[in-house]
């Protein structure tokens, strides 16, 4: 009895998926698939940092008259396919590895991949007066600086599987962009004496500033992290204490980085650009402090003179 039951089932369930994709929507005579001509930009300028998700370009066209025409005798569904790679949710991949994707979009709107959304009505349709286009997407942690999407077609929008539309651009190539800054910074620290370590009067802060320069105006935002270096690792994170690194002969103390205003910066966190700075500046400076401090546990005669080297990395994104 088992086996017989499973057996009906199966049949059963065949047999409404074979009526599910029958096709119920059919050109008009003398109507067919119509195309979208989209131009595109030689190049796009995005921050090289841009979160995922973020749309690149949105580019829209309305059509007049496109003779695309159909008739549809049951509800249906519609949605976009890819010429190319698909994904579930209806944003397609553009080539190997660029970190870029697309998606159609209707009366401003993005689409879902076929099919999507709920069903449609029954009745005639065509595409006159509507408006399609697409949104290029950044799609990946890593955005290859110079990727292309080249000339030709991307895609269609179905209506019950039936292609009413397919849509082609011209090529072009996205440029990440970020602002310039120095490779290395050399910090003097002068030549404190050992007891300058123990008055609170006297820190003997330093000041100095990484300078960003040429920053193109599609930067909105600049978040920045200073990671201690291999060679002068965190004495303590929190308060931005690091080791001095194997060369230095001096012992009993420690690099401490503060921000301009004297707040400790806590080498686990991440800053955000803020004060002064705003989206289409074309340069910045982040000003910081450091100073010599001597480290926990250790009393002025403990304290060897000597050089005091150390090593800090700053990462910079730019979104």
């Amino acid at each position: 009895m088992k086996v017989v039951i499973i057996k009906i089932s199966l049949l059963f369930v065949i047999s409404i998926l074979s009526l599910s994709v029958s096709a119920e929507c059919t050109f008009y005579p003398g109507q067919r698939e119509a195309s979208i001509q989209l131009k595109l930009p030689p190049t796009i300028s995005i921050p090289r940092d841009a979160t995922n998700g973020t749309i690149v370009y949105r580019t829209e066209t309305t059509l007049a008259s496109p003779s695309n025409s159909i008739k549809c005798t049951t509800s249906f569904f519609s949605g976009s396919i890819s010429a190319g790679v698909s994904n579930v949710n209806g944003t397609f991949p553009i080539g190997n590895n660029t970190g870029l994707a697309w998606r159609w979009t209707r009366g401003g709107s993005s689409v879902g991949q076929y099919p999507s959304g709920t069903r449609n009505p029954a009745g005639d349709y065509d595409s006159n007066g509507e408006t399609h286009g697409i949104e290029l997407v950044k799609d990946s942690s890593y955005l290859s600086n110079g990727a292309k999407v080249p000339a030709g077609t991307l895609g269609y929008y179905v209506r019950d599987g039936l292609r009413v539309l397919s849509v082609a651009v011209t090529a072009t190539e996205v440029i990440a962009q970020s602002c310039r800054s120095p490779d290395k910074i050399d910090v003097r620290m002068g030549s404190p004496t050992a007891s300058t370590l123990f008055d609170p009067n006297n820190p003997q802060y330093i000041s100095f500033s990484i300078r960003l320069t040429e920053c193109p105006n599609v930067i909105n935002a600049i978040h920045y992290r200073l990671i201690p270096a291999a060679s002068s690792p965190a004495i303590d994170a929190r308060v931005g204490l690091i080791s001095l690194n194997a060369s230095s002969t001096a012992k009993g103390v420690g690099l401490q980085l503060l921000s301009d205003y004297g707040g400790y910066y806590d080498l686990n966190g991440i800053f955000t650009v803020a004060r002064e700075f705003r989206p289409g500046m074309p340069s910045y400076d982040i000003h910081m402090l450091a100073k010599y401090v001597r480290l926990p546990g250790v009393s002025q005669a403990d304290i060897v003179p000597g050089t005091a080297n150390a090593e800090i990395m700053f990462l910079i994104n730019y979104l």
